[in-house]
């Protein structure tokens, strides 16, 4: 039980230390995910108002600066 229990420890630590890696690695390219998250929010909003604005009778009204 003990050789079993120091192996899940290690394994447990392991991943812990690859997570931490792979966190400073996207930390270091946190603009960029950000980015994209927004390019991919606006494409997905304006396929929302197309397929908003796809019937015969509907009709859109946009107010603000911006049109939102």
């Amino acid at each position: 039980m003990g050789i079993e229990a120091s192996t899940m420890n290690q394994s447990t630590k392991a991943k812990y230390d690859a997570l931490i890696q792979e966190c400073e690695a996207e930390k270091a390219n946190l603009v960029a995910v950000d980015a994209q998250r927004q390019h991919l929010y606006e494409m997905n909003k304006a396929s929302a108002y197309e397929e908003l604005s796809s019937g015969k009778s509907t009709k859109i009204v946009m107010s603000g600066s911006s049109g939102e």
